[in-house]
């Protein structure tokens, strides 16, 4: 045992790691980070770059540089990530999670591939019924 190390502060800290656009942030939003940060001590969340998100569904409202500051003060949120890249292997290589968590409609099954092989856990976040970004925006193009 090393000087001041007691058996109490010898646990293992658990890394979670997740990403997302967080164009509008929404309660699903939130729901989300909290059901992830009940499962890990700390979690990082990665945010897909404008660019990235335009390849797979629309340019995000607001932008990257915006959406990470607002992810940044989410209270479940130990740090940010800007994403350049939809395939979340190279985040999970790099970050080396304990607990990968994803609630999105992207294939990450190359990402958890690579997650098993170091040993860590995915775990699939159900989505918060009845609402997201896209919905939003379309209710509120409805309106007058």
């Amino acid at each position: 045992m090393l000087p001041g190390e007691t058996e109490f502060n010898k646990k293992k800290i658990i890394v979670g790691y997740t990403f997302v656009v967080c164009d509008l942030i929404h309660v699903g939003h939130v729901k989300l980070f909290e059901k992830c940060r009940e499962q890990c001590d700390i979690l990082f969340v990665g945010v897909l770059t404008d660019e990235v998100v335009e390849t797979y569904k629309r340019k995000p409202i607001i932008p990257i540089e915006q959406r990470l500051k607002m992810v940044e003060s989410i209270r479940y949120v130990k740090g940010v990530i800007e994403v350049y890249e939809l395939d979340q292997t190279r985040m999970i290589e790099k970050i080396k999670p304990d607990v990968f968590f994803y609630a999105g409609q992207v294939d990450v099954s190359r990402a958890v591939k690579a997650l098993e092989k170091m040993g860590g856990k995915y775990i699939r976040i159900p989505r918060t019924p009845n609402i997201s970004s896209t919905q939003i925006i379309k209710d509120c193009q409805g309106r007058t």
